[in-house]
């Protein structure tokens, strides 16, 4: 029973999420990642520091970057409570697939592959697995 109440209540907040037009879990993502940036103030300038050496990036331009980081994560943590609404229709809806015939390509020499779905882009980052799974015996 020890943190039992916890999977409970994320279970409870998918249910709530799952009910809800896609759409708006992105919005709503999109607001409540900045929230958590405001949070995690510690990370968030760890993250701009690491920002401005890496890419060489002004103040501005860091600070910019990591707040679009953090709009994406709240969208990222919406998904992942969604994930239960996931059906093939669903996911073919919203996800767009760029370089599939080098999959097909690979399948084809039938000596097994492995796929590494990126987590990218704003709508549906997190589905890139999902989608290879509806349509590939996996």
């Amino acid at each position: 029973m020890n943190n039992e109440w916890q999977y409970h209540l994320v279970k409870g907040i998918s249910w709530l999420v799952c009910r809800l037009p896609y759409k708006l879990i992105l919005l709503i993502g999109a607001c409540l990642g900045p929230v958590y940036g405001l949070i995690a103030k510690k990370q968030k300038l760890r993250g701009i520091n690491n920002i401005k050496i890496g890419m060489n990036m002004n103040d501005q331009e860091a600070e910019q970057l990591i707040n679009k980081l953090f709009k994406n994560l709240g969208r990222s943590v919406m998904e992942v409570l969604y994930m239960p609404n996931l059906t093939k229709s669903f996911i073919n809806k919203h996800i767009e697939m760029r370089g599939v015939e080098h999959l097909e390509k690979a399948i084809a020499e039938d000596k097994g592959v492995i796929v590494l779905p990126g987590h990218v882009g704003m709508d549906g980052g997190c589905y890139g697995g999902s989608w290879i799974s509806f349509h590939y015996n996996c």
